[in-house]
């Protein structure tokens, strides 16, 4: 099976600073139609092992599986960690195609709270 599509969008979506709650929105488009798709990500650039036809699960852990939405949205990522993305289709056979291009999202490390200055008197 072969398909063709690539990962659109890749938009970081900031939560409550405070709690430093972030996620990831990703966003794709395709070009034949698919039953549904896989969501892998990684800490490391797969493309290496990747680019000559190698398989997804042996560079990126699979977070999501049969998706029917051409969005995912990832929830689960830390502060301070640079995350690599690509998807995959899966026809009706269970048969999956090759990766999308990769994606990267760099989630921002919390902010130092605020330094509360006691007043001095001269």
């Amino acid at each position: 099976m072969k398909k063709h599509f690539f990962l659109a969008s890749l938009l970081l979506l900031v939560g409550n600073v405070a709690q430093a709650a972030h996620t990831v929105s990703l966003g794709w488009t395709e070009t034949t139609p698919s039953v549904t798709f896989n969501v892998y990500r990684a800490t490391v650039s797969g493309v290496t092992c990747t680019g000559s036809g190698g398989s997804a699960a042996s560079c990126y852990s699979r977070i999501a599986t049969n998706i029917a939405t051409m969005s995912y949205v990832d929830g689960s990522v830390l502060s301070g960690v640079k995350y690599f993305y690509v998807i995959t289709a899966v026809d009706a056979g269970g048969n999956e195609s090759l990766v999308s291009n990769e994606a990267t999202a760099v989630i921002p490390t919390a902010p130092n709270p605020p330094v509360q200055l006691a007043p001095q008197i001269h």
